[in-house]
């Protein structure tokens, strides 16, 4: 369960981040559920799922309309539910009141957005997700209590956090979601005003430095099992990412 949760969690965040939110993707959605014992209660192992699965309808509740918005937010509260019951992993907890928020405004109720945005902020904080982050301003930019400024406030720091990070087609989705242009005197002064450093600032030496670093903590290990475990955790420490994949053709 937790492998075909880990795989189509996955596959839904490609589909989201490339747009791709059409039958594909609910041919994924179909093909996990057909996975035994994943309605029996198995809510820790299928926590990447439905995490994923949370932020794919919110996606697409967003641009609809009628009976299919109604039936893309009851999924959003099912996936809610479902993570609801693993508030144990502080990480998914971000996570999940993150989307509780979303929910909250997609169904008018912004003040308590803003409210739950702010927990899910502390957690966030708390266990340095940046993805959660990322996922907190760029609600908080579509659903404003504020000004136009406050606005292009949050979508700039959804755009730096994503640059930092190289996610790349999602710093470009909320450029283009927002209007933001680096030309512009406002966006550039909330640019360079930031205490945050942006990706293209890190030096060549910096990365130098931690593939040394990747390198000598792989340098004594010899079974090629245990190799794959130290790298990954090695990259994870060092790129201060929340996870890391490896493939095997």
């Amino acid at each position: 369960v937790f492998r075909r949760a880990h795989y189509f969690g996955k596959r839904l965040l490609l589909h989201l981040e490339t747009g791709e939110v059409g039958p594909p993707l609910e041919e994924d959605i179909a093909e996990f559920k057909k996975t035994p014992g994943v309605f029996n209660g198995a809510y820790f192992y299928t926590r990447d799922f439905f995490m994923c699965f949370g932020y794919v309808r919110a996606s697409q509740a967003r641009s609809a309309t009628g009976a299919e918005r109604e039936r893309f937010l009851r999924d959003l509260r099912w996936a809610l539910d479902r993570t609801g019951k693993m508030r144990v992993l502080r990480e998914f907890e971000g996570h999940r009141l993150a989307q509780l928020g979303e929910l909250q405004a997609l169904e008018g109720r912004r003040q308590q957005c803003w409210e739950t945005l702010a927990r899910a902020e502390e957690i966030a904080q708390s266990v340095d997700s940046p993805w959660a982050m990322y996922e907190i301003a760029c609600a908080r930019a579509r659903y404003p209590l504020g000004s136009k400024d406050a606005v292009t406030r949050e979508a700039l720091r959804a755009v730096t956090i994503a640059e930092q990070l190289g996610w790349l087609l999602r710093a470009k989705k909320i450029r283009t979601e927002f209007g933001l242009d680096r030309s512009d005197s406002y966006t550039q002064s909330i640019l360079t005003s930031g205490s945050s450093v942006s990706a293209s600032a890190v030096s060549e030496k910096k990365k130098l430095a931690a593939l040394l670093e990747l390198s000598l903590a792989a340098s004594g290990v010899v079974n090629p099992e245990e190799l794959t475990t130290v790298a990954l955790r090695e990259m994870i420490r060092i790129l201060n990412a929340e996870r890391a994949f490896f493939f095997r053709a």
